[in-house]
This record gives C-alpha cells, sequence and structure tokens, in this order.
C-alpha cells in the first residue's frame, strides 16, 4: 500500500508544475517551429523568457513568484496576456494565421478574459469598448485582467486618463498591496496633471548654469519642454531640430531641455552649439529626475509645447511636431 501511494504521489507530481512554477502547453495550427519572448508586467516571473515552438507545439515551464500577468509576444507583435498564479498549468491554442484567435484555457482569470479576447479578435485595439472594461473591473477590481485591460486599453490606447484614474482607484481600494496598480495610479495622475488642455504644472529648478527655471518664468509666449540624452541621437537631433527652426523662424520661443544624462557636462557638450537658444536641466538623477516626473516625462523624445502657460499639444514626434510648429 505504501509502494501505492508513492507512486500516486511521482505521478501527480509529473502531471503539473510545483507550487513555485507555472506551465503552459501550445498547440498552434500553420506554424512548424518559431520562438516568442515572455515576460511579465509585474512580477509574476522574471526576467525575459522564449518558447521556442518546434511542430505547432511547445511546453513553457517557469518559476512563478506570485499571481499576476504574463505577456507572450507573437512573431507579428501581437501580445497575448496570460494570468497565472504558481502551481498551475494552462494550455494556448490557435491557428497562426490568425493570431487574434488564440484561446488560453486555466484559472478563473484566463476565463474572465475570453470575452475581450474574442472582441480583440473582430474589432480594432481601440473598439474595445469602455463600458464593458468598466464593468469587469467594478465587478472583479482584485483581478489582474483588470489591470491588464486598464493599463492596455483605457491608458495605452483611448489615453482616458480620469477614467484611469477612476478604475485605478477602485482596484487599489481592493487590494492595496498591488505594487503595480499603485504605480500605475502615480504615473496616470502625473500624466493626467500635465495632459493636453492643462495648466503646466509649478516647478522650479535650478539649469545648468545655475540659472532659475519655474512654471512662471514660461507663463507668457510660446515654450517647448523636450525631454534628451547624449546616448539617445534621435532624441538630441529632434531638440537640434527645434532649436534650429527657432533661428530660422527668429521665434521667440522658449525652449527647455530637460537631459537623462548621468552627467551635466555631457548634457551640455550634447547641446553646445544651441547653448543661446536653449535652456538646459541636468541634476544627474536620469529619467526619476523631479522634473520630468512631474511633467510625465518618463522617456526621451517626449515633447510639450505650451502656450501662455497652458498645455497644448504633447507627444508629437519627428515630422508631425516639426509641422505643427512651422504653424505656430
Amino acid at each position: 500500500m505504501r509502494n501505492v501511494l508513492i507512486l500516486l504521489t511521482l505521478i501527480l507530481a509529473a502531471c503539473g508544475p510545483d507550487n513555485k512554477h507555472i506551465a503552459i502547453d501550445g498547440h498552434l495550427l500553420n506554424l512548424n517551429q518559431g520562438e516568442f519572448f515572455v515576460y511579465s508586467t509585474d512580477g509574476a516571473t522574471e526576467g525575459v523568457d522564449t518558447i521556442y515552438v518546434q511542430g505547432g507545439r511547445f511546453d513553457f515551464d517557469t518559476e512563478c513568484q506570485r499571481k499576476g500577468t504574463i505577456i507572450i509576444i507573437m512573431p507579428n507583435g501581437q501580445e497575448v496576456p496570460v494570468f497565472v498564479e504558481p502551481g498551475s498549468s494552462y494550455k494556448l491554442s490557435g491557428d497562426a494565421q490568425n493570431l487574434k484567435g488564440i484561446k488560453v484555457k486555466g484559472g478563473k482569470d484566463n476565463k474572465l478574459m475570453e470575452p475581450f479576447r474574442r472582441i480583440a479578435a473582430d474589432t480594432p485595439p481601440d473598439s474595445i469598448p469602455v463600458k464593458e472594461i468598466t464593468q469587469l473591473v467594478e465587478e472583479n477590481p482584485a483581478s489582474p485582467v483588470a489591470v491588464y485591460l486598464t493599463a492596455r486599453h483605457i491608458i495605452g490606447i483611448k489615453r482616458d486618463l480620469p477614467t484611469a484614474i477612476r478604475l485605478l482607484k477602485t482596484m487599489s481600494e481592493a487590494d492595496k498591496e498591488n505594487a503595480r496598480v499603485q504605480m500605475l495610479l502615480g504615473q496616470v495622475t502625473e500624466m493626467d496633471n500635465a495632459a493636453t488642455g492643462r495648466r503646466l504644472p509649478d516647478f522650479a529648478v535650478t539649469d545648468i548654469d545655475k540659472r532659475s527655471v519655474s512654471q512662471a518664468s514660461l507663463n507668457r509666449g510660446t515654450s517647448i519642454i523636450a525631454s534628451f540624452a547624449a546616448w539617445d541621437f534621435e532624441s538630441t537631433n529632434q531638440v537640434r531640430r527645434i532649436a534650429a527652426m527657432k533661428r530660422e523662424k527668429n521665434a521667440d520661443w522658449n525652449i527647455l531641455a530637460i537631459s537623462f544624462d548621468p552627467s551635466a557636462r555631457q548634457a551640455r557638450n550634447t547641446l553646445s552649439m544651441y547653448s543661446g537658444d536653449i535652456t538646459v536641466v541636468c541634476d544627474e538623477k536620469m529619467t526619476e529626475t523631479p522634473l520630468a516626473v512631474r511633467l510625465a516625462m518618463r522617456e526621451t523624445g517626449v515633447v510639450i509645447v505650451v502656450r501662455d502657460g497652458k498645455i497644448t499639444e504633447r507627444d508629437l514626434y519627428g515630422e508631425p511636431l516639426y509641422t505643427y510648429l512651422r504653424k505656430l
């Protein structure tokens, strides 16, 4: 009898992951071999992993820290969210020629996501209705599906910041320990405070020449605020082109460049040829510089246009930005 119990234990252990891992069994038609990247948005798993497909099938096993979300990036760039928790197994199936129709089975959260997968398969990403997402969040505020849909569609695609803040506060009340929700709430609040149509938030900083710069100094006329770093050529080139347009048009623009460089000297040298046209701020805190955080500029290449103290445009890049500036 004892031997039978040991055998059953071994069989059960072989059938699924232990309580520190997850397993995904995949089957895709019309795909012989390939590879997908996998990562987590909320720390459920660590780092970036790779899934290898052979004969249309794959078996993926990885350590899982906590309940959360992993994202599988398909060859066409489409992301497939899988909601996981330690010790669980999942099945992924579909047709490689119709990746939007992929199905994920296993766990109540993936079942909760199923209607939205069907909607996404039949409509453009920006057509997923806010009403349905809002209802899901209100009914399941502690589910990782609520976080994913809000981040992906309400914030990322629709940019409906007031709705996102309201939904994130609902999720925060349901799970005060959810670090992902707290982070998103802080970032979206920053974005809303510095959104198009808002007054420029108050700030007071010192530039690389030890001169004071504040929101009050940008209250009149046209001001252009841009983030850059010496290691990002496109962002530095963008700031230089804005300065060149100022000279060409003999415009009285204020240009405030926020550097994400670890060295103020490096920031100065990068824009030295336009030193008389640009005010440069570099506190050597990189993307965590308080001014960038306050203006929701957490990456290089972000541009905000301010006219008489009011934000009139932001998040334009390349030629659309230059076309806009030519019309000022």
